[in-house]
């Protein structure tokens, strides 16, 4: 799960005897024996060759993406506030370190591990997302190109899954970011060199910070690793804001209770040491401007997430994006007998239902909730969640067809998007918010046959008839309380 951590290793861990030669290759046995040998030949000589102990790769992963966790969140701190730390840190060491604990807090809320082990460039993602790239394009060749290979991608995707073991990083966002690739590039793949550098290289470049700051940012970070983090429906609340900046009441109130107990008067600063080190030229005072300055170093922390969470938003719609243009623009044709006449009236509905922007802001809601849980696809739970917090209750009122289908699913939700899109063009309607709904309930498979259409057609109307006489609009509390009260102010007690 993306926000929690994970426990260290105890020896109960640690291999056997017999393990260990099971795990050693034939000339490292041999190496054993003849150590054995030489053994009994000698009681007064000891061994002199001895077998190697192979490391767990599992164990290797692991302190590889820890290291790369505290690489990229050392490189977000000094990134964001390096101007800030170096001048506080020379008008007074009190107020440095609690600017930096401060800016650690702030950097541990609002990261999770997601973030961390991409912005990191861990070798082990790029790995994952290179394999899986090589066997989409090895096993796509055995479909028949008729849909684009694209279609067959997707299909693909949904029916075999994506393995837990082989690709335990990968997420919505990286296949999606492989099929936005994969429709524009199919020939050229994206991860052919990467170059597998030591992930802090880029930290530990810059010498001033190895020198003078890397051992106090890592204790910041420690400490600050101490204490809870958001809960899942605030973390939600904080990315829906960032996505889609119609408010700014969460980061204004982080920020808030980032600075508020910096009071930079209480450390006994002289001011005219804050002019000499500022180059102060205006009317504010020194105090005044050195807390205005820290407080945009800090806000830029919640501006590079915000700038993230809206990137990685708008990526998550890519795939319902690709799939609706072959859809509405491409024609229905799964035979391969596309209707160029048709390509007018495949527009029309497609400007039709652009002005509905329903549906991409229900994906990205179900999107950044599973990105809160820690998920690794957006799954019917999230969908579910999305529609309750629009005030339909999906949930509630379709609890018995929903009871088998709950299950976690291994696939981003590509049969969702495709069931929803099929019953729309089939219905001649611009795809609205109530195909999805359906589609969430009731999709199991990608491909439809004719017959299958026209049953869902009319499964569609008794759904709709239903939806209005089962759905109700929960009160939405949670979302009207304050900012103040969902995130209290205990998190940062006694930092």
């Amino acid at each position: 799960m993306s926000m929690s951590g994970s426990g260290s290793g105890s020896s109960d861990n640690e291999p056997s005897a017999k393990k260990l030669k099971f795990l050693m290759s034939e000339s490292e046995l041999e190496l054993e024996s003849e150590s054995e040998l030489e053994s009994e030949n000698s009681d007064n000589e000891s061994l002199t060759k001895k077998p190697k102990i192979v490391q767990d790769p599992i164990t290797d992963e692991l302190a590889h993406l820890e290291a790369t966790e505290e690489a990229a969140l050392k490189a977000i701190i000094w990134n964001r506030c390096s101007y800030i730390l170096e001048l506080c840190k020379k008008l007074s060491n009190q107020l440095y370190h609690r600017v930096l604990d401060r800016a650690a807090m702030l950097v541990c809320l609002i990261y999770d591990k997601d973030d961390l082990y991409r912005m990191g460039h861990s070798r082990i993602v790029y790995e994952q997302r290179s394999k899986f790239w090589d066997e989409l394009e090895q096993d796509l060749e055995q479909f028949p190109n008729v849909r684009g290979p694209l279609y067959e991608a997707c299909k693909w995707i949904v029916c075999k899954k994506v393995d837990h073991d082989r690709y335990s990083l990968l997420n919505e966002n990286d296949v999606a970011a492989l099929l936005s690739m994969y429709r524009s590039c199919p020939d050229r793949k994206p991860y052919l060199d990467f170059d597998d550098k030591e992930v802090v290289k880029d930290f530990d470049d810059k010498e001033v910070v190895k020198s003078a700051f890397d051992d106090d940012i890592q204790e910041a970070i420690r400490k600050a690793k101490l204490f809870p983090r958001l809960t899942v429906d605030q973390y939600t609340c904080l990315l829906i804001e960032m996505a889609r900046g119609e408010s700014q009441e969460w980061l204004d109130l982080l920020l808030t209770k980032a600075v508020e107990t910096i009071d930079i008067a209480s450390y006994g600063l002289d001011a005219s040491s804050i002019e000499d080190l500022m180059g102060i030229f205006t009317d504010c005072s020194a105090y005044e401007e050195l807390y205005r300055d820290i407080e945009f170093n800090l806000l830029s922390i919640l501006i590079c997430k915000k700038v993230m969470v809206q990137r990685e938003a708008q990526q998550s719609v890519m795939p319902f994006n690709l799939l609706f243009t072959i859809e509405f623009l491409e024609g229905p044709s799964s035979l391969g007998d596309f209707d160029s006449s048709k390509v007018a009236e495949y527009r029309c509905r497609d400007e039709e239902a652009a002005s509905s922007v329903d549906i991409w802001d229900l994906i990205k809601v179900a999107e950044l909730r599973r990105k809160a849980e820690g998920s690794r696809f957006i799954t019917r739970d999230h969908f579910l969640w999305a529609f309750d917090q629009g005030g339909c209750g999906l949930r509630t009122a379709f609890k018995d067809e929903l009871a088998s289908r709950m299950a976690a699913e291994g696939h981003p939700p590509y049969h969702i998007y495709r069931t929803a899109l099929t019953l729309a063009n089939a219905e001649q309607q611009p795809v609205q918010a109530e195909h999805l709904a359906f589609a969430v309930v009731f999709g199991k498979i990608f491909d439809f046959s004719e017959e299958e259409v026209k049953e869902m057609q009319e499964d569609f109307q008794s759904f709709k008839t239903a939806l209005r006489m089962r759905c109700v609009s929960p009160p939405n509390d949670w979302f009207m309380v304050s900012s103040e009260e969902r995130l209290k102010s205990g998190l940062w007690d006694d930092f």
